[in-house]
């Protein structure tokens, strides 16, 4: 069946994350008309993520800094980058920067900006550290949307990408509020719809992020890199599941088993292993911290690793523990006097569409920023440039996205062919996706879980049961299912062909780094296939 469009815009973006709200900010401001669509409320995404107090947002310290922060990207992306974007990147931080402040948001700074505690996450010294509080974001930005004239349509779901000869043309959307799936048209659309972590059963971001955006980007003709490096956090099973760990304080646990037995000392994990872990959130096999984790891993079940805080961080917090604490309590109503239960969880995406500096991803009007996209990130990435990649190549899309929408008018009669043909029972088939990605693509890897998942994957996919219907609510649902088993299998099919431990990525068959894998993996589509391969250098 086929739908026409019922609106029609200069740009959409999708995603109301920080990288969305400031792509359709930038691309109002330079007169186009904008629609942004937002999956949950406005404000959401792993930007304003409950489980943690904020936004931390680095820079170089000066211009003779930037040298040093390409080089230490690159250096901890384990030469996973795109070198050229990287140089743009950090070169652009600091009008990013200018240009929040000019919106009126004010960034927190540290009083003691110089204790070890504001190194960022995997890097090696001191840089200009800023902090970004939610409520203070929302209030700004609240305005400032209005004051744009920007529309807001919530509670919708990207499921396709509308194009014709190498352009978009529009977005096809599942709207929850008419329970119908909708084309709208464009000159230009943004992809700001996030990660893919909620492929995974524990995942420290919100359930909005739905992780249905990369697949009908690759059918447009764009590429995704770097999709088997995935950041993967300490967090809080219980009490307040999804609740970021302090990675700060690890030199200071104490950790038991249900038993009551002592895991440290029974993985013969020095004091030395602890303050390296200390040093940085996300799980990472390039040092002798991955030690910790690995432990976690192997003992954790839903009911977590039993964490205790000792005497010595309680008499004497640092600044930046002392500002997690003060939002624990505030937010959470714990102490560091509290028992924790903790286990790993998934975090964020280093890798995504490929985009270039102009945040362009291939097809003419296509355009990407946050999460969703891969290069200026590598196998790790450092603390502080999450938020930073939000906001400068979401000022990169929007800006680029308006310029080419004053050159190109958006088609109003264009129309999308709808198949009725749908998979059956999809809460199902999530369920048990997420528990393969959960069984198989966390911390611990190997070429035979690899290989069991993906042959679960392409059985799903191939003979799953369909029926036809004529309800949108189930033919979107199917559509986002279809999106994230192929999202799914590309990512185990990325993690599979590297056959080694770099950074983020963990196989217990191949532990050890290996230099002559020092390529990045690019996933293509070609003749409605997927294919995975060492990019050529």
């Amino acid at each position: 069946m086929k739908i026409h469009a019922q609106k029609s815009t200069d740009v959409i973006v999708v995603g109301s994350g920080l990288a969305g709200i400031t792509a359709a900010c930038r691309a109002a401001e330079k007169g186009a008309g904008v629609i942004l669509l937002s999956t949950g409320p406005l404000f959401s995404g792993s930007s304003f993520f409950p489980g943690t107090w904020g936004l931390g947002l680095i820079s170089a310290a000066d211009c003779d800094d930037e040298q040093d922060l390409c080089d230490t990207i690159n250096a901890i992306g384990c030469n996973m980058t795109d070198k050229e974007l990287v140089k743009e990147f950090v070169s652009s931080i600091p009008g990013a920067i200018s240009w929040l402040e000019g919106c009126g948001v004010k960034l927190k700074t540290a009083h003691n900006s110089k204790q070890d505690d504001f190194i960022p996450c995997f890097d090696h010294k001191h840089r200009t550290w800023n902090g970004l509080l939610s409520e203070n974001v929302r209030k700004i930005f609240s305005d400032k949307i209005k004051e744009l004239g920007i529309e807001i349509i919530t509670d919708c779901t990207l499921t396709d990408i509308l194009s014709e000869n190498g352009r978009v043309k529009g977005a096809v959307i599942y709207r929850k509020d008419i329970k119908k799936i909708s084309l709208f048209s464009c000159s230009a659309l943004i992809l700001a719809a996030g990660g893919f972590t909620t492929l995974f059963k524990d995942h420290v971001t919100t359930n909005d992020v739905s992780s249905c955006a990369h697949i009908p980007a690759l059918k447009t003709g764009c590429e995704l890199v770097n999709m088997e490096f995935m950041q993967i956090m300490p967090a809080y099973r219980s009490p307040c599941r999804g609740t970021i760990f302090n990675e700060k304080v690890f030199r200071y646990v104490d950790m038991t088993d249900h038993s009551g037995k002592d895991l440290i000392k029974e993985a013969r994990i020095s004091e030395e292993v602890l303050a390296v872990r200390s040093t940085h959130g996300p799980f990472t096999s390039s040092k002798i911290s991955c030690a910790v984790d690995l432990m976690i891993a192997h003992c954790d079940d839903d009911n977590g690793v039993t964490t205790t805080y000792s005497d010595e961080l309680k008499n004497s917090m640092s600044e930046f523990a002392q500002t997690y604490f003060e939002w624990l309590k505030e937010k959470k109503h714990l102490t560091v006097d509290d028992t924790i239960n903790i286990g790993l969880f998934a975090h964020a995406s280093n890798g995504g569409i490929k985009i270039d500096s102009n945040a362009s991803c291939g097809p003419e009007g296509l355009y990407a920023c946050g999460e969703i996209t891969g290069g200026m990130h590598g196998a790790d990435r450092i603390g502080g440039l999450s938020t930073a990649n939000g906001l400068v190549f979401g000022l990169k899309a929007g800006e680029n996205a308006a310029r080419y929408s004053l050159t190109h008018n958006a088609d109003t009669q264009v129309s999308y062919t709808l198949s009725n043909f749908c998979i059956c029972d999809t809460s199902r088939y999530e369920k048990i996706l997420a528990g393969i990605m959960s069984e198989n693509c966390m911390v611990i890897r190997s070429g035979k879980r690899l290989e069991n998942a993906v042959s679960r994957l392409e059985e799903i996919i191939e003979k799953a049961p369909r029926h036809h219907t004529y309800d949108h609510s189930e033919l979107s649902q199917s559509m986002i299912l279809q999106s994230r088993l192929e999202l799914s299998l590309v990512i185990l099919k990325a993690a599979l062909l590297r056959e080694e431990s770099r950074g983020s990525h963990y196989r217990e068959d191949f532990p050890v780094r290996n230099e002559s894998l020092s390529r990045r993996i690019i996933i293509s589509q070609t003749d409605n296939k997927y294919a995975a391969q060492f990019e050529n250098k």
